[in-house]
């Protein structure tokens, strides 16, 4: 007969697009059994906009509300604004000033705890 762990720690970088964090969670959570707690570090990488093939976080915020866990904030909040400037070798990712909201990447990300 096996221990049980007290706190189980795990940690996940998410895909760009997010579209592995859910099924990823998912698997973790299953495979528990009877830990009594999880601490998670979770870059979930999920997208204030619903938009085809990323991860929208409200879905995500639901998903892991099901399985009675919770985030470190009650609301998301954005942990990701950049952008690229025009010292990198891909020009048509820059932003000028003016299009930093519009062209910069600004979502809530790393959620979970």
């Amino acid at each position: 007969m096996g221990l049980v762990p007290e706190v189980t720690l795990a940690s996940f970088h998410g895909d760009t697009n997010g579209l592995l964090t859910m099924p990823m969670l998912d698997k973790v959570w299953s495979s528990l059994q009877k830990t009594t707690r999880l601490v998670f570090g979770l870059d979930a990488n999920t997208h204030a906009k619903r938009q085809e093939g990323k991860a929208y976080v409200k879905d995500f915020q639901e998903m892991f509300a099901g399985l009675g866990l919770k985030a470190h904030w009650e609301e998301p909040r954005y942990t990701t604004f950049n952008a690229r400037t025009y010292l990198q070798p891909q020009l048509n990712k820059a932003a000028k000033s003016s299009e930093l909201e519009e062209k910069g990447d600004r979502n809530p990300k790393e959620c979970l705890r």
